[in-house]
């Protein structure tokens, strides 16, 4: 199998994860009708009717957001929740944390019940405002007659961690919406943060979304194996920082052999970031990466 039909394959997989763990989309559809149509769902809901008026307030307040801090994406997923999960029923939301400035996630807490003997609990979790689509990261995969030679990463200052860890190139979608310009969004943020231009990149292959965090969060970042050649390669400013934008914390790009991952010394023990280990075992599901040798 080539490279385009590798391409193709898992773009076909990808759609079925996608169709079976995240709400649609819903395309090129009008932003104000989508708007619209989530909020008639979620005023539907029992447990929305069940909540206090001040939560009812909050969560239709969030309507009201846009730009920046356009929250569509969160509220689509509320919309979109099954009522009854695993025998526990959403009973009404007690508790929603909205930022007072800029919106980039929120906190949310429901009242449940559990279905065989009524016991009463709470549930919470973390949603960035876009919802499960929050964005897009990958491994960047130096090619070399027909073989992967290098991989791309970068180390990033992370202030939830509250310290430098290894960590993928990519960023956040604006909306939902933006997913249809997923691949060209990723080389966006590659290019800030590596500093590798899109006519350097030969292909990009989505492999599909990833649970990060299911038990504090619904975020499901979409993951890319990006294709490069070496001459592209020398163009990567390994250890500084080239990302432009003020808001993010310090990141530069770092290459490693691809024969440095394997072994108990090797980078896929010390890196752990969980993308970064789903793109290796897709790089090697895949054929593009070779395992240890024994």
């Amino acid at each position: 199998m080539n490279i385009t039909q590798l391409k193709q394959a898992c773009e076909e997989t990808a759609q079925i994860i996608r169709a079976q763990y995240l709400p649609p989309t819903q395309g090129s559809k009008d932003a104000e009708i989508i708007r619209l149509e989530t909020r008639k769902t979620i005023l539907e809901k029992d447990w929305f009717k069940k909540s206090s008026p001040v939560i009812q307030a909050q969560l239709l307040g969030l309507f009201e957001l846009r730009d920046a801090n356009d929250c569509i994406g969160f509220l689509q997923h509320l919309a979109h929740r099954p009522t009854i999960i695993g025998g526990v029923s959403i009973e009404e939301m007690t508790y929603l944390g909205i930022p007072a400035e800029r919106v980039y996630g929120i906190f949310v807490q429901f009242g449940v019940k559990r279905l065989d003997d009524d016991f009463r609990f709470r549930y919470q979790f973390f949603s960035w405002r876009q919802g499960p689509y929050s964005g897009s990261k990958g491994l960047v995969l130096v090619r070399s007659e027909g073989e992967t030679t290098h991989l791309i990463l970068s180390v990033a200052n992370s202030f939830a961690a509250g310290q430098s860890l290894y960590d993928l190139p990519g960023g956040f979608f604006f909306s939902p919406q933006d997913f249809s310009k997923k691949i060209s969004g990723f080389l966006r943020e590659t290019s800030e943060e590596i500093g590798l231009g899109p006519e350097d990149v030969e292909e990009v292959i989505d492999i599909g979304p990833i649970h990060v965090d299911p038990g504090l969060t619904n975020n499901m970042p979409t993951l890319y194996l990006a294709l490069i050649k070496e001459p592209a390669a020398a163009k990567i400013k390994v250890g500084q920082v080239v990302n432009p934008d003020i808001r993010e914390m310090k990141s530069y790009p770092v290459i490693i052999p691809a024969s440095d991952l394997w072994g108990p010394e090797g980078h896929v023990l010390k890196n752990t970031n969980g993308m970064f280990a789903r793109c290796v075992l897709a790089g090697l599901s895949l054929g593009l990466l070779k395992g240890p040798i024994s």
